[in-house]
């Protein structure tokens, strides 16, 4: 719609000519445009193929209990999400390699304290989030919620890292392939292993399909474009990754002892972030405040 109103407004000024999309920046947003909206189209089949194999295999109650599972995981990503509204458009800049790898392990940096002390006690109080947000009947989905935890912290550190890299840097191509074979993950495994898991299988199929795209991603860029994580941002990584982990076996100890816990694990997280990031994480999410 912007390009038709660009267009039409150099033309009504003289005689209407044919409309024309060959220059450069036209031709790039059309290419853009064109597949957002298809892979905006294939995110909606998916998801509308997911719930019906969960109805078909499992019941409307299934159905019910994966939605709140995937309403929470949207409500955890959220200021994750807000750090991404500074880090897409710096990845849309030219730059030379060193400064685009400063600036994305500096994002990575953020993302994973944000979503490890967010993601330790969503996975640590589980039981008592679905028993207060939603009701005691959604509880049952509390046992297998650490998986749909795991995979929002791989999807917004690694996959936004490099996912929101390679398509700020016009890598189309890769940025559709990658996409692609996320969502037919995504349904693959729920397919095919629903009738023996139940909706466990559904949070491995998004747990193995995010894992994927961030690995096509995070290969694409390793080989092609010389992008390299710090070995303190990979020990970050991993240090997170396995606080989880631990967090997910940790569900059935006292209120006191996950109190600990969750204080212990973000002691360790912030133990990573150096005195110099303090001032940006402060400049990236006060635009998050209200008011």
């Amino acid at each position: 719609i912007l390009i038709l109103f660009l267009k039409l407004q150099k033309s009504i000024n003289g005689n209407l000519k044919i409309l024309s999309f060959k220059d450069k920046i036209s031709h790039q947003l059309l290419a853009f445009g064109g597949i957002n909206f298809f892979l905006a189209l294939v995110n909606l089949g998916s998801l509308y193929f997911l719930r019906k194999i969960i109805l078909d295999n499992s019941g409307v109650s299934s159905v019910g209990l994966f939605q709140a599972a995937s309403s929470l995981m949207g409500y955890l990503a959220i200021v994750a999400k807000g750090a991404g509204f500074y880090f897409f458009p710096k990845m849309s800049e030219k730059m030379d390699v060193q400064e685009r790898n400063a600036e994305i392990n500096e994002f990575m940096s953020i993302s994973i304290l944000a979503m490890v002390i967010i993601s330790l006690g969503a996975i640590l109080f589980a039981n008592t989030i679905f028993k207060y947000l939603f009701s005691k009947e959604f509880v049952g989905i509390s046992s297998i919620f650490y998986l749909f935890v795991i995979t929002q912290y791989i999807n917004y550190t690694l996959g936004s890292s490099f996912g929101s890299t390679v398509f700020g840097m016009a890598k189309l191509k890769v940025h559709s392939i990658s996409t692609l074979v996320l969502h037919f993950v995504l349904v693959l495994i729920p397919y095919l292993f629903i009738k023996k898991y139940g909706l466990q299988a559904v949070a491995l199929g998004f747990l193995t399909a995010y894992s994927i795209y961030a690995l096509i991603t995070g290969i694409y860029l390793y080989l092609n474009e010389n992008i390299r994580l710090s070995k303190r941002i990979i020990l970050f990584y991993f240090t997170g990754f396995m606080t989880l982990i631990i967090a997910s076996f940790c569900s059935q100890i006292s209120l006191i002892l996950k109190l600990l816990f969750f204080v212990l694990g973000v002691i360790l997280v912030l133990s990573f972030i150096e005195k110099s990031q303090w001032k940006e994480l402060k400049a990236i999410f006060t635009p998050l405040k209200i008011g």
